[in-house]
């Protein structure tokens, strides 16, 4: 069993590897941008089903799922932004190739 998980997680670390030797050359800007962008469908799924379920006692009204997107979305941004940093520092502390 434990060469398996010790495998697993050599495989894991090689893949890691290889993509950040695909993305390393695009540059620091391109890889945050990229973890940014992503950030954008996880907030237009999570805005209607926070106001469906953050309003079940109240009435439904567009008005509260744009209030609670327009909250939201800066918010999702700026975590996209952060992961996207934190990921580049902890991949370029990794593979320092």
């Amino acid at each position: 069993m434990r060469r398996s998980v010790s495998g697993m997680f050599r495989r894991y670390a090689e893949a890691e590897r290889q993509y950040w030797l695909q993305v390393k050359p695009g540059g620091r800007s391109r890889f945050i941008l990229r973890k940014l962008l992503w950030s954008l469908p996880v907030w237009l799924t999570w805005t209607p089903l926070m106001a469906l379920i953050g309003f079940k006692s109240q009435p439904f009204s567009v008005g509260k799922i744009i209030s609670i997107g327009l909250v939201g979305l800066p918010l999702w941004l700026l975590g996209g932004y952060l992961n996207g940093m934190w990921r580049w520092k902890e991949l370029d502390k990794r593979f320092p190739e």
